[in-house]
């Protein structure tokens, strides 16, 4: 049950804001590793909270993830782009690594604020020194205030906050229970949701890799809070290739600390409610 709680909210996490992105031609984008422009800081750390409200089950759970480095700037075997389009942000990374992601650890990781009480959740790093944690509370209503605590290792102790997102149903497209959502690279892709007044954020991301030199492909698209419908325009879908990929929707908030003369960035994601019932992720078939 953890394993595939875990693999849920990972597909949309890790492509919002773990650093599976290195090297040149890096910002911060939508929370990939490299320049955060909110500051002009190169990254030190990504700390991500993701909730999904409602599974097929009836269940409620929130993942943590969370890796740290002062090495994102030297790892040149992994390159992304990034390019804009529309309100759209298609970013390409090719991993070319021989050796694996350097994190550091940054001490017993706490966070609280929310619904977590206190003195909240505490995360020890792994061998690996990445932080993982996954729980079945609601984690927080809308706009309460939620804040990580480094402990302080390799990497300085430190505090930062974000603002808890709320939720919104997905209208359209349909989330099919079990086969593949089917994505046409050739057509838009039509959204409609319900009308709470929330900015939206889409991400579809390329899942199939035959080799390193192929680039992992994900267009993140926005949408203000004032819309009630929008698309995702052919010429952003043309770009991912085609097979396998995940889809999302959901709405996000980032806080941004200063560390060191860096940034440690905190990302609180809830995953939208589809409209059949359960979250809106699916996986999809880009054809």
């Amino acid at each position: 049950m953890i394993a595939s709680r875990f693999s849920l909210a990972c597909s949309f996490g890790l492509a919002l804001a773990l650093p599976a992105c290195g090297g040149k031609n890096r910002d911060h984008g939508q929370g990939g590793a490299g320049l955060d422009t909110t500051t002009g800081l190169e990254t030190l750390g990504i700390i991500n909270i993701t909730h999904v409200p409602s599974t097929p089950a009836g269940t409620s759970f929130y993942v943590v993830q969370a890796a740290f480095s002062d090495h994102y700037e030297s790892t040149s075997d992994v390159e992304c782009t990034y390019r804009e389009e529309a309100h759209c942000t298609i970013q390409a990374c090719t991993d070319n690594r021989t050796a694996p992601f350097r994190a550091k650890p940054a001490g017993k990781l706490t966070i609280g604020g929310g619904l977590f009480g206190t003195p909240g959740i505490e995360v020890e790093p792994d061998s690996d020194h990445a932080y993982v944690d996954v729980g079945s509370i609601k984690p927080w209503e809308p706009g309460q205030m939620l804040i990580a605590r480094g402990g302080g290792d390799e990497i300085p102790s430190f505090e930062v906050s974000v603002p808890a997102p709320g939720t919104f149903t997905l209208m359209a497209p349909a989330i099919p229970p079990e086969d593949a959502l089917p994505i046409s690279r050739s057509a838009p892709l039509p959204l409609q949701w319900s009308a709470e007044p929330l900015d939206r954020v889409v991400i579809i991301t390329s899942s199939e890799k035959t080799s390193n030199a192929n680039p992992l492909v994900t267009a993140t698209c926005r949408f203000a809070a004032s819309e009630t419908s929008g698309g995702i325009p052919a010429s952003v879908l043309a770009v991912l290739p085609p097979g396998p990929a995940t889809f999302d929707a959901a709405v996000t908030n980032i806080g941004v600390s200063q560390v060191a003369n860096r940034a440690v960035l905190f990302v609180a994601t809830e995953l939208a409610h589809a409209a059949g019932g359960g979250p809106a992720h699916a996986s999809a078939r880009v054809e």
